[in-house]
């Protein structure tokens, strides 16, 4: 099996990946910004961005998804979770999420430097942005609650 990338894991240890995020926690084997990663080309098989994406600005974003389609193998897998902006402002709306609770979805917690969200994303905005970077198949699935993930092959 080659290399898998658990980007901005921040504690969610995944065994079997290569931990990366830009604080040292416990179970993270690199810490680094993720941004300009530092893998050759085509070398890494999967790749896991899992409340990551919305800490960048949206040129951050795509850069993040070049950097990652560049390391990745032909036919390595993405699988990237995001907060579903048109989904939050539905539960917002009808109730669901309060003032503070809507606030935290869409800036962060903010409860350490950089835990702010800087960009926000609905399905076809990331879609476009992995096509791009030249992720391909891309695959939505909708949570019941407040994100979207989705499954691109390079």
């Amino acid at each position: 099996m080659g290399i898998k990338l658990n980007l901005g894991c921040g504690s969610d240890i995944h065994t079997g990946f290569v931990n990366i995020d830009v604080r040292r926690l416990p179970g993270v084997d690199v810490v680094m910004c993720i941004l300009k990663l530092p893998f050759k080309d085509s070398t890494v098989e999967y790749v896991l961005l899992q409340d990551i994406l919305e800490h960048f600005t949206i040129i951050d974003g795509q850069l993040l998804l070049n950097s990652c389609s560049r390391v990745m193998k032909t036919g390595a897998k993405i699988l990237i979770r995001v907060p579903n902006l048109p989904k939050l402002y539905e539960l917002y709306k009808s109730g669901v999420l309060d003032d503070v609770q809507y606030q935290q979805h869409i800036f962060g917690g903010q409860d350490y430097p950089e835990n702010f969200h800087k960009s926000g994303y609905t399905p076809k905005l990331l879609s476009n942005m992995c096509i791009k970077a030249g992720i391909k198949n891309n695959i939505t699935i909708t949570d019941a609650v407040s994100n979207f993930c989705l499954l691109g092959v390079k």
